[in-house]
């Protein structure tokens, strides 16, 4: 199911198809290559994004939040969703499906080491990490949120990278306060892009190199998390460099670029397989997630392997 899911992505079959790409800024070495796909089918779930009856709180262990559903359907938790609150932020490792009136311990790292861990404290869904915060150990995350913070804000690039000590604070390790802080020129950046029917995912590139792809079965998902998925790699796609007149931007390359991109032989790690199933997927270039529930996939994400 997974190999010719992809394949219908790449090929453009099965309803899917590329758009014209988009810079938000003239001056930007970013690329969005919108994904449409024109289908009949119902979703089953809801996103988290879009989800009002759900209680999130502090477990008091850096590496996981409760999140209880009390919805009426499936709610679907994407890779890199944001907690926050009073608390220490943390940011989902995996995808899950938390199932109508089921509470789950979801996985998480801490996204800002300053923070306290407050055990009970309500948390709330708080957008999308960018695809460069990795998650295969906490201080690999911490790496990765300085990195964003100095290139984000370049006034920050002085400071310190994180500890691998849990009780050394850094002064540069606040990722859902330097998203706020860009986030005002992403949404007006953003506004140059009109309404894209059927639009159901994105390829994100900076300079021909896919920093990654977020791509849902159906139109509604993409439309309630489509603002958070853009906002996260604001920094990329809104920042002037002094060598975007040397990028040369070919709206026709797009399809071949992905096409190179998702004709790679993918490994395949099953890491999970009851009421839905999540795949690792691993090329040379790029590692994803893939959710199946109810016999179809609902949600694809990749991100450039560092």
């Amino acid at each position: 199911m997974i190999k010719q899911f992809i394949k219908s992505i790449r090929e453009e079959k099965d309803g899917f198809s590329f758009d014209r790409p988009w810079r938000l800024e003239e001056k930007s070495l970013g690329v969005i290559v919108p994904i449409l796909r024109t289908s009949r089918q119902r979703r089953s779930y809801i996103t988290l994004a879009e989800a009002k009856e759900v209680k999130i709180e502090d477990t008091g262990q850096i590496d996981s939040v409760y999140i209880k559903n009390n919805e009426e359907k499936p709610v679907l938790i994407s890779r890199g969703e944001m907690f926050r609150g009073k608390a220490q932020e943390r940011a989902a490792i995996h995808d899950h499906i938390i199932m109508p009136g089921k509470g789950l311990r979801v996985a998480v790292r801490c996204i800002h080491q300053s923070r306290p861990i407050i055990a009970g404290a309500e948390m709330k869904y708080g957008g999308r990490a960018p695809y460069s915060v990795a998650y295969a150990s906490q201080h690999e995350t911490w790496r990765g949120i300085t990195s964003f913070v100095a290139q984000a804000m370049p006034d920050q690039s002085s400071l310190e990278e994180p500890s691998t000590a849990y009780n050394v604070i850094s002064q540069a390790d606040d990722l859902v306060g330097t998203l706020e802080a860009v986030a005002d020129a992403v949404r007006t950046a953003m506004k140059k892009i009109p309404p894209i029917e059927n639009q159901v995912g994105a390829v994100f590139f900076h300079e021909n190199s896919m920093l990654g792809m977020d791509l849902y079965d159906l139109s509604k998902s993409w439309d309630a998390v489509k603002q958070d998925v853009i906002e996260k790699e604001g920094a990329s796609f809104i920042k002037k460099d002094e060598d975007a007149a040397m990028f040369e931007f070919k709206p026709s390359r797009s399809k071949s670029l992905i096409g190179k991109y998702l004709s790679a032989t993918f490994e395949e790690k099953e890491i999970y397989n009851r009421e839905y199933r999540l795949v690792e997927l691993r090329s040379d270039k790029l590692i994803g997630e893939v959710v199946e529930f109810k016999g179809r996939v609902i949600h694809l994400t990749f991100w450039k392997r560092g």
